[in-house]
């Protein structure tokens, strides 16, 4: 991605947004938006008509006070009107969204499925995962944010806006799935942190794709040793009672000691699982070849291949007042 790209405000003209986005992913009070050098501001409504930003663009808003980063690919093949999917893609520990990008392939892989991808920056290149951190609240008013600018300035489908993380930024988008899922349509982690998760109550049901090492030092599969805290197969059994999963999972082999398993869950949210047997704290298939897209086995094509076959839902209507 190059690094000091095009600003994407400078760059609405003919992109789209959705009323009915807007309506859905407007930020928190804390967050504010730049206006658009047409004098439209940020997050205003538009046709979806005309050329599209393309290309890496760069963008910083400000979130309670602070600065946060934010890199956003849009698909060099994109035209208009077509509205994209939405993938926003968060980094691990001492990391950041430019290393990200690389890292993933995700922006290689959008040129040729047709999506956009966006690479947010900790602050300090650590996400505040546990609701009790000074902050934690305020990365999750970044994701929102980040989400409604997105929306305001690129012809984005307000139906099918997932996020993907790894490790650190694993946690944060489990996270993301309990505060945030009026804006979001599926999340998918790899190697997630889920220790001291706390409590998740989320607006709706949300699919997830959980990715993960049977021999992870960092985040181990069963958690810490002496109380399991932050084991996957308890973070999968919290997600498949949030989506009132029933019955028992489907299990397929997709490589020697590498297995799929799949719940289905009602109104077609899907929970699945991959683990792999002998794989250690790593994104599968990290750092394909510079613009090459990711192999078949890559966690980055298993997440695109995950949100393309969910189906589209539209953002959950507005609170009505109280009749009288």
């Amino acid at each position: 991605m190059a690094r000091g790209g095009k600003r994407l405000a400078a760059l609405v003209g003919g992109a789209c947004a959705l009323a009915a986005t807007m309506a859905s992913a407007t930020p928190t009070s804390g967050a504010t938006t730049t206006t658009t050098p047409a004098g439209r501001a940020a997050g205003a409504s538009a046709p979806c008509s005309g050329g599209l930003p393309r290309g890496d663009l760069t963008e910083t808003l400000r979130v309670d006070g602070e600065r946060r980063d934010l890199l956003v690919h849009v698909p060099r093949g994109a035209r208009a009107p077509r509205a994209l999917p939405l993938i926003l893609a968060l980094h691990g520990f001492r990391s950041s969204g430019a290393k990200m990008e690389p890292y993933t392939g995700f922006s290689a892989l959008a040129d040729r499925s047709a999506f956009v991808v966006a690479y947010p920056s900790a602050l300090g290149g650590r996400w505040r995962i546990h609701a009790t951190e000074t902050g934690a609240a305020s990365d999750l008013d970044f994701m929102r944010a980040a989400i409604a600018r997105i929306e305001g300035e690129v012809c984005v489908d307000a139906g099918r806006v997932f996020a993907a993380g790894v490790s650190n930024g694993g946690g944060e988008v489990a996270r993301m799935g309990c505060a945030l899922s009026d804006v979001l349509d599926g999340i998918a982690t790899v190697a997630g942190d889920y220790r001291r998760f706390g409590s998740c109550d989320p607006a709706r049901g949300l699919s997830l794709l959980e990715i993960h090492g049977g021999r992870d030092p960092v985040v181990p599969y069963l958690g810490q040793a002496l109380t399991g805290d932050g084991s996957v197969p308890g973070f999968l059994g919290l997600w498949r009672a949030i989506d009132r999963c029933p019955g028992r999972a489907a299990r397929r082999r997709l490589a020697p000691r590498t297995t799929l398993i799949v719940w289905r869950c009602p109104q077609r949210i899907r929970v699945q699982h991959v683990r792999l047997d002998q794989l250690g704290h790593a994104w599968p298939g990290a750092s394909p070849p510079p613009g090459r897209p990711p192999g078949p086995s890559s966690a980055t094509r298993r997440i695109w291949d995950f949100f393309r076959t969910l189906p589209s839902r539209r953002p959950l209507p507005s609170p009505q007042p109280p009749a009288g």
